[in-house]
């Protein structure tokens, strides 16, 4: 929360373990309102994983990559984008792995 206070922190990119859900619950109630907090490795661009973390507000954004070794199918990176529009921040990576 300091560094935030102190740098123009706008995003980043899994800020607590993706086994830490009280963790990513407290950094979102503390700095969701000023910082795009990012759950890559949290969702893996799945989107049951995505749908809980909406309902228990888990981070505030996501990271949609095509990665195999995550989903293992562009249908469910497709569903997962579209899925949470209008509801989370979106980065999109080129990178897949």
């Amino acid at each position: 929360m300091q560094l935030c206070s102190c740098f123009p922190i706008v995003s980043t990119e899994d800020g607590m373990e993706e086994d830490d859900r009280s963790g990513w619950q407290l950094l979102t109630k503390r700095l969701g309102y000023m910082v795009q907090l990012g759950g890559d490795d949290l969702f893996m661009t799945q989107s049951l994983f995505l749908r809980k973390g909406v309902g228990t507000k888990y981070a505030n954004a996501i990271l949609i990559k095509p990665n195999p070794n995550q989903v293992g199918i562009l249908t469910e990176t497709f569903e997962t984008f579209f899925w949470q529009v209008g509801l989370y921040g979106t980065v999109i990576s080129h990178r897949s792995g």
